[in-house]
């Protein structure tokens, strides 16, 4: 927003092309503008939809207060798209106030939509909004959702842009800046060539990890605007991604062509699907067993005795669980991105078997999605489950390893766990600034004990 902070010559491309496109936008005359934002608002694992009769925010997070914006919501576009949403393969629920009760959050315009349609407003006001939270959904089914926005906008007859912001890469821990810088150029470039040469299939196919390296953040905003063109060819206008103070810059415009080449969608979802039995197709006994209690929550049964589960696996395995006591926690992952995981880091059950079916059968609860898993949703995730070592005390990050070691932080009562290998274990310093915003705590608070462990896990996360 060159009228509000000068960003220097690097980012005049960006504001020429966010300027073009909003005048294309102008005269285009949408009645909605939907902002898809990774900044907005949101559920862990489902879309939010922001559920209010307009929608305000301002700037004053970065000292700009002066600049405000106030947006009529469509609850037109609302209620029908809320119609078509709401299960495992479409996880997108309405997000108001009262889901916010004695919580600190509140539903407001943030930066990520501000700015574009800032842009917009220069030439355009005549619309109404709807925003969107992206959380942390598998990819194919934010596109499934982006889908289903387009059909709810066809049913109510009003014409809609899709607006999709968030950083594409970002430098999230300065001490792994090199193999950020790799990882994030070629995730970049990936991305920016799926769009420009209308390849929808390149852009599912870019491979998760690399994604997480880069420090992605708005590849389900991308995957939603994309499904919302879902069946048809588009013509793309692209800026080349460029770097600065550890974030890429981006931005493209996209104008659906004709119909043809299928649905990219539903190839998508697809070959999560196909990924994911492959990952899962070497499940050892811990991983059949959590899948038997998580199976047992989707259809809501009690969870399944253990003897009976005991029946279904063989007296070497049996034994090896039940003659070991240990902390266990049960993770589902979708994406490379945690969408669930309950359990303890401290023996609490008669050994390890009936503590990986409690905790899995916490992880598989309705409590924790806010819609019905079912067996559709679970073949989208891999199961892991991580048996804990008793815990030692450590003095220092210098004590730690994020890929060996889980970090628990402690202090007043308060404590969190970081497991290793997670999104959020992308350097010691993280793992254990992760942990204490979990637990509610300043990483520099006086008197913070810390902790580490090492897990045996069986699964993969992706």
């Amino acid at each position: 927003m060159p009228d509000v902070l000068d960003a220097g010559q690097a980012a005049l491309p960006y504001v020429q092309a966010m300027d073009q496109y909003a005048r294309r936008i102008a005269q285009l005359r949408p009645k909605v503008i939907v902002t898809v934002c990774a900044h907005s608002l949101s559920y862990l694992n489902s879309l939010s939809i922001l559920d209010a009769d307009e929608l305000c925010g301002s700037l004053a997070a970065f000292n700009r207060p002066f600049v405000r914006m106030q947006k009529p919501v469509s609850r037109a576009l609302f209620d029908a798209f809320c119609a078509l949403c709401g299960d495992s393969s479409h996880p997108a629920m309405a997000l108001g106030t009262d889901h916010l009760r004695g919580r600190s959050a509140t539903l407001e315009l943030d930066f990520g939509i501000i700015v574009p349609l800032s842009f917009i407003d220069r030439y355009y006001t005549d619309y109404e909004l709807l925003a969107i939270g992206t959380g942390n959904v598998g990819v194919a089914q934010a596109a499934a959702c982006g889908r289903a926005l387009a059909q709810a906008a066809r049913q109510c007859a009003l014409p809609t842009v899709v607006l999709c912001s968030a950083d594409l890469s970002q430098l999230i821990d300065p001490t792994g800046a090199a193999q950020f810088l790799r990882s994030a150029t070629l995730y970049d470039t990936a991305v920016c060539a799926a769009l420009r040469s209308g390849d929808a299939d390149a852009f599912f196919a870019i491979d998760p990890v690399l994604a997480q390296n880069a420090g992605e953040c708005g590849r389900r905003a991308i995957a939603f605007g994309l499904g919302a063109l879902d069946g048809h060819h588009w013509q793309a206008d692209c800026v080349d991604p460029h770097m600065a103070r550890g974030v890429s810059r981006f931005a493209a415009y996209l104008q659906p062509g004709a119909p043809g080449g299928g649905s990219f969608v539903d190839r998508a979802v697809q070959a999560q699907v196909q990924r994911n039995l492959a990952l899962n197709a070497d499940q050892d006994a811990y991983v059949r067993l959590a899948r038997m209690a998580i199976r047992s929550a989707i259809q809501g049964q009690p969870r399944p005795p253990w003897q009976q589960c005991r029946a279904a696996m063989s007296e070497f395995e049996a034994l090896r669980m039940e003659r070991h006591r240990a902390g266990v926690y049960v993770s589902l992952y979708r994406d490379a991105r945690v969408q669930a995981s309950a359990g303890s880091p401290l023996p609490h059950a008669d050994h390890v078997g009936t503590q990986i079916l409690e905790a899995a059968q916490n992880a598989g609860s309705r409590a924790r999605f806010g819609y019905s898993l079912d067996e559709t949703a679970l073949a989208h995730m891999q199961i892991c489950v991580d048996i804990i070592d008793p815990m030692e005390p450590v003095s220092g990050l210098s004590k730690l390893d994020e890929k060996r070691y889980g970090v628990m932080v402690q202090k007043d009562g308060k404590s969190a766990v970081i497991l290793p290998g997670t999104e959020e274990a992308t350097s010691p310093a993280r793992q254990v600034f992760a942990a204490a915003r979990r637990a509610g705590l300043q990483r520099s608070a006086e008197g913070l004990k810390l902790y580490r462990f090492d897990v045996e896990r069986h699964g993969r996360m992706y």
